[in-house]
C-alpha cells in the first residue's frame, strides 16, 4: 500500500510493525540503527526516503522509538508496543 500523505499512517500501528519486523534485534547504532528503521518503514509503506525519515522522527518524539546510548558509541535503538506508550503524550 503506497501512502502519499504522512496524516494517514497510524504511528503505533506502524511501531508495532517495526517492533516484529525486528523482533528481538532491535537495531544498534545511532546513524545505522535509525537508517534500518528508516529503510524498514519506507519497504513497509511503499514511501520516500524523506517521508520515512519524518515518521522516524514522529515516532521519535512520540516515545515509540527511543536510542539508548550515546551517538557515536554501541547504543541499541528500543521500538516500544504501543501498548506501553503513555496515552497523555
Amino acid at each position: 500500500m503506497t501512502y502519499t500523505s504522512l496524516t494517514q499512517v497510524d504511528l503505533r500501528d506502524l511501531a508495532l510493525h517495526l517492533q516484529r519486523a525486528f523482533g528481538s534485534s532491535e537495531p544498534v547504532g545511532a546513524v545505522v540503527g535509525r537508517t534500518q528503521l528508516r529503510d524498514a518503514v519506507v519497504i513497509k509503506l511503499e514511501c520516500s526516503q524523506l517521508q520515512a525519515e519524518e515518521l522516524v522522527d514522529s515516532m521519535v518524539a512520540e516515545d515509540l522509538l527511543i536510542f539508548e546510548g550515546e551517538p557515536g558509541e554501541p547504543g541499541v535503538w528500543h521500538i516500544r508496543p504501543p501498548a506501553e506508550v503513555s496515552p497523555t503524550r
